[in-house]
Protein backbone atom coordinates (compact mmCIF):
# COMPACT_ATOMS: atom_id res chain seq x y z
CA UNK A 1 0.00 0.00 0.00
CA UNK A 2 1.59 3.34 -0.88
CA UNK A 3 1.71 6.31 1.37
CA UNK A 4 -1.69 8.41 0.12
CA UNK A 5 -3.59 5.03 -0.05
CA UNK A 6 -2.99 4.82 4.10
CA UNK A 7 -3.63 8.50 4.77
CA UNK A 8 -7.21 8.43 3.12
CA UNK A 9 -8.16 5.49 4.55
CA UNK A 10 -6.70 7.05 8.12
CA UNK A 11 -8.46 10.34 6.91
CA UNK A 12 -11.88 8.14 6.62
CA UNK A 13 -11.62 6.76 9.50
CA UNK A 14 -11.27 9.54 11.58
CA UNK A 15 -14.24 10.79 9.91
CA UNK A 16 -16.32 7.90 10.80
CA UNK A 17 -14.95 8.10 14.15
CA UNK A 18 -16.23 12.16 14.39
CA UNK A 19 -19.75 11.21 12.69
CA UNK A 20 -20.18 8.36 15.44
CA UNK A 21 -19.20 10.48 18.43
CA UNK A 22 -21.68 13.37 17.13
CA UNK A 23 -24.69 10.45 16.37
CA UNK A 24 -24.12 9.46 20.48
CA UNK A 25 -23.97 13.26 21.51
CA UNK A 26 -27.55 13.71 19.67
CA UNK A 27 -28.91 11.02 20.87
CA UNK A 28 -27.95 11.14 24.74
CA UNK A 29 -28.63 15.00 24.85
CA UNK A 30 -31.14 15.62 27.58
CA UNK A 31 -34.13 17.87 27.84
CA UNK A 32 -32.06 19.89 29.86
CA UNK A 33 -29.26 20.74 27.71
CA UNK A 34 -31.37 20.82 24.42
CA UNK A 35 -33.04 23.77 26.45
CA UNK A 36 -29.72 25.23 26.66
CA UNK A 37 -29.06 25.12 23.42
CA UNK A 38 -32.17 25.86 21.40
CA UNK A 39 -33.61 29.03 22.76
CA UNK A 40 -37.02 27.68 20.66
CA UNK A 41 -37.15 24.78 22.70
CA UNK A 42 -36.71 26.23 26.35
CA UNK A 43 -39.24 29.00 24.87
CA UNK A 44 -41.85 25.74 23.94
CA UNK A 45 -40.99 23.77 27.44
CA UNK A 46 -41.07 27.28 29.69
CA UNK A 47 -43.59 26.36 32.47
CA UNK A 48 -45.71 29.49 32.93
CA UNK A 49 -45.34 31.43 36.34
CA UNK A 50 -48.41 31.98 37.70
CA UNK A 51 -48.83 35.38 40.52
CA UNK A 52 -48.86 34.30 44.07
CA UNK A 53 -51.67 34.52 45.73
CA UNK A 54 -52.19 34.38 49.65
CA UNK A 55 -54.34 31.27 48.69
CA UNK A 56 -51.74 29.64 46.81
CA UNK A 57 -50.56 26.37 48.42
CA UNK A 58 -46.78 27.13 46.82
CA UNK A 59 -46.34 30.45 48.96
CA UNK A 60 -43.64 30.10 50.74
CA UNK A 61 -44.22 32.14 54.53
CA UNK A 62 -41.05 33.98 55.35
CA UNK A 63 -39.54 31.97 58.48
CA UNK A 64 -38.66 34.28 61.45
CA UNK A 65 -35.78 33.18 63.87
CA UNK A 66 -35.67 33.78 68.11
CA UNK A 67 -32.54 36.08 67.03
CA UNK A 68 -35.23 38.92 65.44
CA UNK A 69 -37.57 38.83 68.49
CA UNK A 70 -34.57 39.16 70.53
CA UNK A 71 -33.37 42.04 68.19
CA UNK A 72 -36.77 43.50 67.99
CA UNK A 73 -36.83 43.35 72.21
CA UNK A 74 -33.02 45.50 72.10
CA UNK A 75 -34.32 48.13 69.91
CA UNK A 76 -37.51 48.44 72.18
CA UNK A 77 -35.12 48.49 75.28
CA UNK A 78 -36.80 45.23 76.42
CA UNK A 79 -33.71 43.04 76.76
CA UNK A 80 -33.55 40.19 79.80
CA UNK A 81 -31.38 40.28 82.66
CA UNK A 82 -30.68 36.86 81.10
CA UNK A 83 -30.70 34.65 78.09
CA UNK A 84 -30.73 31.19 77.92
CA UNK A 85 -30.22 28.54 75.74
CA UNK A 86 -33.00 25.70 76.21
CA UNK A 87 -31.66 22.56 74.59
CA UNK A 88 -33.85 19.79 76.52
CA UNK A 89 -37.28 21.94 76.66
CA UNK A 90 -36.81 21.94 72.17
CA UNK A 91 -36.80 18.41 71.86
CA UNK A 92 -39.88 18.34 74.42
CA UNK A 93 -41.43 20.37 72.28
CA UNK A 94 -40.84 19.72 68.99
CA UNK A 95 -38.92 22.88 68.11
CA UNK A 96 -35.67 23.64 66.21
CA UNK A 97 -34.75 26.26 69.11
CA UNK A 98 -35.68 28.07 71.84
CA UNK A 99 -34.79 30.08 74.24
CA UNK A 100 -35.49 31.45 77.92
CA UNK A 101 -35.66 35.36 78.49
CA UNK A 102 -35.06 35.46 82.09
CA UNK A 103 -36.47 39.29 83.72
CA UNK A 104 -35.65 38.34 87.23
CA UNK A 105 -39.47 37.90 88.52
CA UNK A 106 -40.39 35.88 85.53
CA UNK A 107 -39.65 33.97 82.45
CA UNK A 108 -40.81 34.62 78.34
CA UNK A 109 -39.57 31.00 76.82
CA UNK A 110 -39.34 31.43 72.87
CA UNK A 111 -39.92 28.11 70.81
CA UNK A 112 -38.65 28.26 67.05
CA UNK A 113 -40.56 25.68 65.16
CA UNK A 114 -39.21 24.64 61.28
CA UNK A 115 -42.81 25.27 59.47
CA UNK A 116 -41.23 24.08 56.00
CA UNK A 117 -41.04 20.18 57.05
CA UNK A 118 -44.57 18.53 58.16
CA UNK A 119 -42.73 17.73 61.74
CA UNK A 120 -42.47 21.60 62.39
CA UNK A 121 -45.68 22.26 61.48
CA UNK A 122 -47.27 19.23 63.57
CA UNK A 123 -45.38 20.47 67.11
CA UNK A 124 -46.54 24.07 66.31
CA UNK A 125 -50.32 22.99 65.75
CA UNK A 126 -49.79 21.00 69.11
CA UNK A 127 -48.58 23.29 70.61
CA UNK A 128 -51.60 25.60 69.85
CA UNK A 129 -54.10 22.84 71.13
CA UNK A 130 -52.74 22.21 74.02
CA UNK A 131 -50.66 25.40 75.64
CA UNK A 132 -47.59 25.00 77.67
CA UNK A 133 -47.96 23.53 80.66
CA UNK A 134 -51.12 24.63 81.24
CA UNK A 135 -50.00 28.19 80.19
CA UNK A 136 -51.12 30.12 77.19
CA UNK A 137 -49.17 30.48 74.35
CA UNK A 138 -48.75 33.05 71.41
CA UNK A 139 -47.94 32.70 67.97
CA UNK A 140 -46.62 34.86 65.50
CA UNK A 141 -45.57 32.93 61.77
CA UNK A 142 -43.10 29.76 63.08
CA UNK A 143 -42.44 31.52 66.41
CA UNK A 144 -44.09 31.08 69.74
CA UNK A 145 -43.79 32.44 73.84
CA UNK A 146 -45.05 31.82 76.34
CA UNK A 147 -44.54 33.86 79.79
CA UNK A 148 -44.10 32.29 83.30
CA UNK A 149 -44.80 33.88 86.36
CA UNK A 150 -44.77 37.81 86.62
CA UNK A 151 -42.89 39.20 83.45
CA UNK A 152 -41.78 43.02 83.92
CA UNK A 153 -43.30 44.84 80.29
CA UNK A 154 -45.37 41.63 79.32
CA UNK A 155 -47.91 43.52 77.41
CA UNK A 156 -44.83 45.29 75.27
CA UNK A 157 -42.83 42.30 75.39
CA UNK A 158 -46.21 40.76 73.69
CA UNK A 159 -47.03 43.88 71.16
CA UNK A 160 -43.05 43.68 70.01
CA UNK A 161 -43.88 39.67 69.28
CA UNK A 162 -46.41 40.69 67.60
CA UNK A 163 -44.76 43.22 65.24
CA UNK A 164 -42.54 41.04 64.15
Amino acid sequence: MTNSRLLTIAVSISFVIVAVAVAIAIVTRTPATSAAVSPISFAATAPKVLPMTSTSPNVIEHQLAIDDFVAALTAKKLLPYKQEQRGEGCGLMGASDCVDLNYYTGDVEVYQFDTSVTTGKDAMEELKKNGDMGQKCYFNKNLAIVHFNNVPKWEQIKSTFSGL
